[in-house]
């Protein structure tokens, strides 16, 4: 007898939780954004609190894709969840560390959405950003970023990025804006 959608489900957010336990005890103490240690924020919470938040009703009802999507964070750890969770719902995603390395894998392979964090050393986010748009006027990204919105995200939002996520983010609040930013321009 074939297991069903749902028991299917539940089997893929027990090993979820299960490599939730793995990283936890891998990646103990390390934090995910630069200068920001002072509000307690490491990737073991940030993986955990985003994974755990997902129930079987809201990985049912959450849309997945198969666009492809370049992460760009100079926090590799950060990176790696970001990939991960959106591997599970269906995208086929590629990392860059810098601003100059996702310009290089942007030209080479393109992609169909670019999540971007401002706040990066060397070119940095807004930088990257701008670069991107001048190679293609139609480039979909969403910029991120550990501190509220400020001056880099402003000028960010204005000078053509789609979306705006505030890290730590919910799973299920990264998965709507990534769909949303996607279907928008599907439908212009």
């Amino acid at each position: 007898m074939e297991s069903s959608g749902s028991e299917q489900m539940q089997v893929e957010i027990r090993r979820l939780r299960e490599e939730t336990r793995v990283l936890k005890s891998e990646m103990a103490g390390r934090d995910i954004l630069k200068g920001q240690s002072s509000r307690g924020r490491t990737l073991e919470g940030l993986s955990i609190r985003q994974r755990e938040s997902v129930d079987e009703q809201e990985k049912e009802a959450t849309p997945g894709g198969n666009e492809t999507i370049l992460v760009v964070d100079d926090e590799p750890h950060v990176s790696e969840v970001i990939k991960e969770i959106l591997r599970k719902f269906g995208y086929k995603v590629t990392t860059a560390g810098s601003g100059e390395e996702a310009i290089r894998k942007y030209s080479n392979t393109g992609a169909d959405l670019v999540i971007l964090d401002v706040g990066m050393p060397g070119m940095g986010g807004a930088g990257c950003l701008q670069e991107l748009l001048s190679i293609d006027q139609t480039a979909r990204v969403i910029i991120s970023s550990g501190n509220s919105v400020d001056e880099r995200v402003q000028m960010a939002l204005k000078r053509g990025a789609a979306a705006f996520l505030a890290k730590p983010y919910p799973i299920d609040e990264l998965l709507q804006t990534v769909r949303e930013v996607l279907d928008l321009n599907e439908s212009c």
